[in-house]
């Protein structure tokens, strides 16, 4: 555990050891969360949204198949 201090414009610097772990750097966006009696911070990487492409990616392209439905759809 780390005690901090916050500066007079309510900024704080993370531990080292905590910026290495998280790979927190200048630019590394952070998401910053009131929870209940605590504050959690967390990394979300200098670019969030190139960083979750294509995560979700299954073996099925949804498009073919909406197009095959709508296809067979058609032919009935």
């Amino acid at each position: 555990m780390s005690i901090i201090k916050a500066s007079t414009k309510g900024q704080i610097v993370i531990p080292e050891k905590l910026r290495e772990k998280y790979k927190i750097d200048q630019g590394t966006l952070l998401d910053i969360l009131d929870g209940k009696n605590k504050i959690i911070i967390l990394p979300m990487g200098k670019e969030p949204q190139k960083e979750g492409r294509g995560m979700l990616k299954g073996k099925t392209s949804l498009t073919k198949a909406l197009l095959a439905d709508r296809k067979k759809k058609r032919e009935h």
